[in-house]
């Protein structure tokens, strides 16, 4: 972030630099995107720092206009693209990220902080009239993203972040590598899941019911329920931290200094989910096989609450399992549920309302559910 300091300008040439002097990477696999109405960019790009107009393209208000809200801060932005696909030609950049394709991979996006945006304003069209005092830019890059990139794998998963844990995850399931190639998103479940839990318990949050206790629980239980797909029936969780703090330690002492503490925790917990895992999904099955016998295909959101509140069954483990069976999961009745069982029991805050950890939790199943967003 800056704010009242450097611009456009600066903000392009210092991460133009960054990705070619630094990271090394070839300019001719980047292209850029910016607002069309921001020509000061694309003078920028083309003219300052040398970029082929047929690398540069002009969006939408819906890509490269950052709002804060209906009212408030806003600005064009201007985003960087790896062509995972150079032998296709120059001439195809263009047509290409206007059609979204996969081919191009947004390693980072420039915000321009530039307008304050009132009612008044026009919707769509980017040119407003009241300035900012003083613009900002925010620079947007992911970690891991980049790392793939520098890196010349497709996926952050087969990063040196990540593969050491898949690594050893194929190695406690006795898998081969055909194996875990054709069904990776367990692997890659887990991998995700420990390392989120190791870092967790690190900073002192501990599975538990509610708020970031709840999550973390929930990362370490849907990460046992995988590895019991892949075989790993006794506690594993702990062996695989190890790999984590690994990776890890080296800038993240603590967790060297935790590391007792972390594998206790996590084996406590899924010796915990185990008793769980037993009965819950047994219930759990019985229940698919009489809708499937009926010839339905939604589990009701009072089965699915009943399933949590009797056994601890996470909602995200229960909608693992009715996907891998053609079932859906009415998450909006069990939302519902959910709510009420929580007025009736005095718990959450201001009458009973159900957290905000929970409420996060409801919203990202709604959105799987929606294939608004995946696993992987």
């Amino acid at each position: 972030f800056s704010f009242g300091d450097y611009f456009k300008r600066e903000a392009i040439q210092f991460h133009y630099r960054l990705l070619t002097e630094i990271f090394g990477l070839p300019k001719d696999r980047l292209a850029v995107t910016v607002f069309s109405n921001d020509d000061e960019a694309y003078q920028i790009w083309s003219e300052e720092i040398g970029i082929d107009p047929k690398r540069i393209v002009r969006m939408g208000h819906e890509t490269n206009f950052w709002r804060m809200g209906d009212t408030g801060p806003c600005g064009p932005t201007s985003e960087v693209m790896w062509d995972q696909s150079p032998h296709l030609g120059v001439d195809t950049i263009i047509p290409g990220i206007q059609a979204d394709e996969d081919r191009f991979l947004e390693i980072c996006n420039l915000v321009f902080m530039q307008f304050n945006r009132t009612k008044a304003d026009p919707e769509e069209s980017g040119r407003y009239d009241t300035p900012l005092p003083a613009p900002g830019i925010d620079t947007g890059m992911g970690f891991e993203r980049i790392t793939s990139v520098i890196q010349g794998v497709t996926s952050n998963y087969e990063t040196d972040i990540f593969m050491p844990i898949i690594d050893a995850i194929q190695k406690l399931s006795g898998t081969t590598t055909k194996q875990k190639n054709e069904n990776i998103i367990p692997y890659r479940v887990i991998a995700d899941h420990i390392r989120a839990a190791t870092f967790l318990i690190t900073d002192g949050i501990l599975p538990g019911a509610k708020g970031r206790e709840s999550v973390c629980r929930l990362v370490i239980r849907r990460a046992s329920r995988f590895g019991f797909k892949l075989g790993l029936n006794e506690p594993f969780l702990a062996k695989l931290s190890s790999a984590v703090i690994e990776i890890m330690g080296e800038h993240y002492t603590e967790l060297f200094e935790h590391s007792d503490f972390i594998n206790e925790v996590l084996t406590r917990e899924e010796l915990r989910f185990q008793r769980t895992l037993e009965h819950g999904i047994n219930e759990l099955e019985e229940e698919l096989n009489a809708l499937k016998s009926s010839g339905q295909n939604e589990l009701s959101g009072e089965k699915s609450f009943n399933l949590k509140a009797t056994h601890g069954l996470p909602i995200q483990v229960i909608q693992d399992i009715a996907k891998e069976r053609n079932f859906t999961v009415d998450i909006e009745s069990f939302a519902k549920e959910e709510r009420k069982h929580s007025k009736i029991s005095g718990g959450g805050q201001a009458m009973g309302y159900i957290d905000a950890a929970d409420n996060y939790k409801n919203t990202f199943a709604i959105l799987k559910s929606d294939n608004v967003l995946t696993d992987t």
